[in-house]
C-alpha cells in the first residue's frame, strides 16, 4: 500500500527580522535605530519619528510596528540625538540635527515611506519631507508642536546660556542657548514649515493635549497649502501623547491612504 506524504510549505515571512543599527551622522556621534525591511519587492515602509523627551521604543512606536508585521511593510524608528539609546545631549541638540538624522535614516530604506512624528518629531516629520530626493509619501502628524518655538524662545535661560524648559514628564530639562535660533534660521517656525508641505498629510490632535492646544494644531493645518490632500480629526477625550487611541488613529490614516491612492488592498 502506497503512502503519500504531503509536505506544506510555510509561509514566507513579510518582514525580514528586525536589526538595530547605529548610524555616524554627527563627528563622532551615533544614533540608534531600528529597521525592518518588507519581503515584498515595492512595499513601503512605516517610519516613527518620537518627541521631545521620548524614545523609540514607546507604545505609539510598537503600535505601529505591529501594524506595519500585519500588512507586510517594513518599518523603521530612531533615538534622536540626546534621547534613549544615541549618543549626544540634550544640551547641544537642534532641529536642524534631527531633520539631518531623519534624512540618514530615511536613505537606509528600500522603499517608500509614511512617516509618523509624534510632537517635535511631527515637526521634523515636515521639514524632512521638504528635502530633495525624499522617499516621503505621506505624513500622520501626531500632536504636532505648534508654536513650540516661539514659546521656547520665551523661556528662561540659565546661567550658561541653555533653555530651561519644563517637561510634564521627565521635569526640567537643560537644552541648547541655541536651539531656538536654529530653529528660526532653518524654517522651523509654523508658517515656514507648512507652506513646504506637499505629501498627503493628516494631523490628529487630542481637544485636552496638556502641551500644546488644540486651537494652535488646527491652525498650523490650516497653514498647509490647500493644494495639499489633508486630513484633521480632533480627538475629543485625547492629551498629548495619543497612546490609547493610537490604533484607532493608525486606521483613520490608513482610510486617509486609500483614498489617496497611497495604499493598496493588502
Amino acid at each position: 500500500k502506497l503512502q503519500f506524504l504531503y509536505f506544506i510549505a510555510p509561509k514566507p515571512p513579510l518582514q525580514a527580522p528586525m536589526k538595530t543599527i547605529r548610524l555616524l551622522v554627527h563627528s563622532g556621534i551615533e544614533v540608534v535605530a531600528d529597521i525592518v525591511h518588507p519581503t515584498t519587492v515595492g512595499y513601503p515602509y512605516y517610519v516613527y519619528l518620537h518627541g521631545f523627551c521620548s524614545v523609540r521604543v514607546s507604545e505609539k512606536s510598537e503600535i505601529l510596528r505591529m501594524r506595519a508585521e500585519k500588512r507586510g511593510f517594513g518599518y523603521a524608528r530612531m533615538d534622536f540625538t540626546g534621547h534613549g539609546e544615541s549618543g549626544g545631549s540634550l544640551e547641544h541638540v537642534t532641529l536642524s540635527r534631527f531633520v539631518e538624522e531623519a534624512a540618514v535614516l530615511l536613505r537606509q530604506l528600500k522603499g517608500e515611506a509614511h512617516v509618523v512624528g509624534s510632537s517635535i518629531g511631527a515637526l521634523v516629520a515636515m521639514k524632512a519631507s521638504t528635502i530633495s530626493d525624499n522617499n516621503i509619501k505621506s505624513l500622520l502628524l501626531i500632536a504636532p508642536a505648534a508654536q513650540i518655538i516661539a514659546r521656547w524662545q520665551r523661556h528662561p535661560r540659565s546661567s550658561d546660556g541653555h533653555i530651561v524648559m519644563q517637561s510634564p514628564y521627565v521635569g526640567d530639562v537643560k537644552v541648547n542657548g541655541d536651539l531656538t535660533k536654529d530653529a528660526a534660521e532653518n524654517g522651523f517656525l509654523d508658517e515656514q514649515l507648512a507652506k513646504g508641505v506637499t505629501v498627503p498629510t493628516a494631523v490628529v490632535h487630542g481637544k485636552l493635549d496638556e502641551v500644546i492646544s488644540d486651537k494652535d494644531a488646527k491652525s498650523l493645518f490650516e497653514m498647509i497649502p490647500k493644494t495639499t490632500p489633508k486630513m484633521w480629526e480632533l480627538i475629543p477625550s485625547g492629551g498629548h501623547r495619543l497612546n490609547e487611541p493610537f490604533d484607532n488613529i493608525i486606521t483613520l490614516y490608513e482610510s486617509f491612504l486609500l483614498d489617496n491612492g497611497l495604499l493598496a488592498h493588502q
